[in-house]
């Protein structure tokens, strides 16, 4: 029988995320990848992105180089954060394009399945 504490700490292991960027009041031009290079996930989970613009826009998800809206594809509001998540695989490449020149902030959080 596994320890109770060994058990606790395996759950609390597997729940918690880890930051794979920041980026903070960073110029962006339109419709060009915003992560220098592509953030590349480490195992099976999901990401959380959390993002805000000083200007309304769309903003895509680049998955393996292959570009599609978030949001259904709506403009997005100034000054807001918003969050998507998306599932991950191991080394699965991930950016992100803005549909308009801003100044971003941008964080990316992955959490392992």
């Amino acid at each position: 029988m596994e320890n109770m504490a060994t058990v606790q700490q395996q759950r609390t292991n597997s729940t918690q995320g880890s930051v794979l960027r920041t980026l903070t009041n960073l110029r962006v031009i339109a419709n060009r990848n915003i992560l220098i290079p592509d953030v590349r996930a480490p195992g099976f989970g999901k990401i959380s992105v959390l993002f805000n613009s000083n200007t309304a826009g769309t903003l895509s998800a680049v998955i393996n180089g292959i570009p599609g809206a978030l949001s259904n594809g709506k403009e997005i509001s100034p000054n807001t954060w918003y969050v998507f998540e998306l599932p991950v695989y191991p080394n699965m490449s991930i950016n992100f394009r803005f549909s308009a020149n801003a100044t971003v902030s941008l964080i990316v959080i992955y959490q392992s399945a």
